[in-house]
C-alpha cells in the first residue's frame, strides 16, 4: 500500500534518508504507517490515523523479536532493546516514553514475561493528536533518535543473531547471593545470560527491577554520547525532582537508594555520584558495567504531588519556582455550572476525545451528569488494533461545601453496567472523605473499570493552566495573581 497515495506525511522523505523501510497497512477503524529501521528489524515507529476523516494520529514504538533470529525465550531481548530505544529518546532528545509490557495473546501469561514492549508520547501530547508542523518536528525528532539507537544495538551491543547460553553455577550462586541481599526468594527472579558479546538479564519481579550486565565499553559509549541532556536538580521531601528543558519528572529517593544499592553491590563502588535518567514508569540507574532499570511513577501525578509539598513546606521558594496563584471558591454553587466548569476542563486533557453534557443543573441524572470517551492502552492484538481504545466513562459532579462521603455517591457498578459503560470518574468541588476515597482506589485497583476522581486541588491544578477557564466562572471561583 502506498503511503504517498493515500497519505500526506511531510517527515516521509527524512525518514527514508535516514534509512527507515515505509509501508502502510488497514487497521480497525484506519490505516497504520509503519516505519522500520530495517528487513525483520525488531523496533518499528508506528503512526496508526483513525477517524472519519483520518485525523486522529496516535504515535508509538513496537519492540518484538522473531524466533528465526533468536533463541529461547527473549524477555531478555525486549526489555534490552526497549530500554536502549528510550535511553536514547531522553538522552539526546530529550523526549520521554512510558513503557508497556505486552502479554503473549496465544497462552495464559507468564508472570515475568515480555513478550513484546510499546513505547508511547503521553507527555508529548501523541497520543489523538492531530497532524501540524509542531508535531511532525516532534516525529521527525523521535526518527531520528530511534535509528540512532538501532545503531546502537548493531554497531555497540552487536546484539544480531545472538544465542541464549545455559546459566551456568556461577550465574545461579550470583542469583541467590542477590537474592539474600535483597530479602527476597529467588524464585521470583529471572536469569538469562546470552554470548557473542557477553551480556545477561536479571529481573526481579517482587521489586519491579531489572539489571543488565553489560561490557564496560557499551556503559561508557551511553555515559559519553548519549545521555547528553542536561537537567535541574530539586530536592523534595520524598521524591527527587528532575528538570529538563520540557518537563518536570521525579523519583523516589527509597527507589534510587535500592538502584544504589545494588550496584555497590555488584560493582563493589561507594561514594560515586550515580548518573541516572527517567522516564514517565520508571528510571535507569547506571554504573560501570551495569545499568538498572526501576519501575516508579516519574510523571505528572507523583512529579505534582511532590510539587505540591514543597509549596506548602517551603515557601520562601514560591516565588522562584512557582506561579503565586491563589483561589477563593463560593459558598454555594450551582450546580448546573459546575458542571459546565468540569466540561470545559475535562475538553482541554489530552486523553479526552469527545465530552457530553447529560443534565441540567439538578435535573434527575441517574448517576451521570456527562460522559466522556478516553483512551486507555490496549495490548490485545496490535496487528490490527491500536494500542489505544476508546472507552465511555460516566462523569458525576458534586458541588458540595463539605467534603464528599460515601454516602452521597452510590451504585457505581450498576450505573456503569445501565449504561453500557466501561469507566467512572468523580469531580467534586470540596475534597473526599477517607472512607469514599479507600472505596473509589479499591475499585480502581480491582481494574475492573476505569475509576478516578478530581477534588478541588486537582481542579485548581488545571485552572492554573488555563486561567482563562477561570475567568468565564467566576460565580463559583476567583483567583489572584500575587
Amino acid at each position: 500500500m502506498n503511503v504517498d497515495n493515500e497519505i500526506s506525511l511531510t517527515y516521509k522523505d527524512y525518514a527514508e534518508s535516514l534509512g527507515y523501510i515505509i509501508s502502510m497497512k488497514n487497521i480497525e477503524g484506519g490505516k497504520r504507517v509503519l516505519f522500520d529501521t530495517s528487513p525483520n528489524s525488531p523496533i518499528g515507529v508506528r503512526l496508526d490515523i483513525t477517524g472519519e476523516d483520518l485525523n486522529n494520529h496516535f504515535l508509538w514504538i513496537y519492540i518484538r523479536t522473531s524466533s528465526w533470529n533468536f533463541n529461547g525465550e527473549r524477555s531478555d531481548l525486549h526489555e534490552l532493546i526497549s530500554s536502549i530505544v528510550a535511553i536514547t529518546l531522553k538522552g539526546l532528545k530529550d523526549i520521554t516514553v512510558s513503557m508497556l509490557d505486552v502479554d503473549n495473546p496465544s497462552i495464559e501469561h507468564i508472570e515475568g514475561e515480555v513478550y513484546a514492549r510499546v513505547l508511547t508520547f503521553e507527555r508529548d501530547k501523541l497520543i489523538n493528536f492531530n497532524s501540524d508542523q509542531e508535531s511532525d518536528k516532534k516525529i521527525a525528532n523521535i526518527l531520528h533518535g530511534v535509528i540512532f539507537a538501532a545503531y546502537i544495538l548493531d554497531v555497540e551491543l552487536d546484539y544480531i543473531l545472538q544465542n541464549k547460553k545455559n546459566n551456568s553455577s556461577n550465574d545461579e550462586n550470583l542469583l541467590s547471593k542477590l537474592a539474600t541481599f535483597l530479602g527476597e526468594d529467588s524464585e521470583s527472579f529471572h536469569l538469562s545470560r546470552r554470548r557473542e558479546p557477553e551480556w545477561s538479564w536479571c529481573k526481579s519481579i517482587n521489586l519491579g527491577m531489572s539489571i543488565f550486565s553489560l561490557n564496560k565499553k557499551v556503559i561508557n559509549f551511553l555515559k559519553s554520547e548519549v545521555l547528553l541532556q542536561k537537567y535541574d536538580v530539586i530536592k523534595g521531601i520524598n521524591r527527587e525532582i528532575v528538570k529538563s528543558k520540557k518537563y518536570y519528572n521525579s523519583i523516589s529517593y527509597s527507589r534510587f537508594e535500592l538502584g544504589t544499592d545494588v550496584l555497590k553491590y555488584l560493582e563493589g563502588r561507594s561514594n560515586e555520584k550515580v548518573t541516572y535518567i527517567v522516564l514517565e514508569n520508571g528510571f535507569f540507574v547506571f554504573g560501570e558495567r551495569h545499568f538498572i532499570f526501576l519501575e516508579d511513577e516519574c510523571g505528572n501525578n507523583s512529579t505534582n504531588t511532590e510539587l505540591d509539598e514543597l509549596k506548602s513546606n517551603f515557601n520562601n521558594l514560591r516565588s522562584s519556582l512557582f506561579p503565586n496563584i491563589q483561589f477563593y471558591w463560593e459558598d454555594k454553587i450551582d450546580g448546573g455550572r459546575f458542571e459546565e466548569l468540569t466540561r470545559d476542563l475535562l475538553i482541554e486533557e489530552d486523553d479526552v476525545s469527545r465530552v457530553r453534557l447529560i443534565s441540567t443543573g439538578n435535573d434527575s441524572d441517574g448517576g451521570r451528569d456527562l460522559e466522556i470517551e478516553i483512551y486507555v492502552f490496549n495490548q490485545n492484538n496490535l496487528q490490527i488494533f491500536s494500542p489505544y481504545r476508546k472507552i465511555k466513562v460516566l462523569v458525576q459532579c458534586k458541588a458540595y461545601k463539605k467534603s464528599v462521603n460515601k454516602g452521597n455517591v452510590t451504585d457505581i457498578r450498576d450505573t456503569i453496567e445501565n449504561y453500557n459503560a466501561q469507566g467512572y470518574f468523580l469531580v467534586v468541588s470540596s475534597s473526599l472523605t477517607s472512607p469514599l476515597h479507600d472505596h473509589l482506589s479499591s475499585m480502581r485497583e480491582k481494574g475492573v473499570y476505569w475509576i478516578d476522581w478530581w477534588t478541588r486541588k486537582e481542579i485548581e491544578d488545571r485552572l492554573t493552566d488555563n486561567l482563562s477557564i477561570a475567568k468565564k466562572y467566576q460565580d463559583i471561583v476567583t483567583y489572584s495573581l500575587n
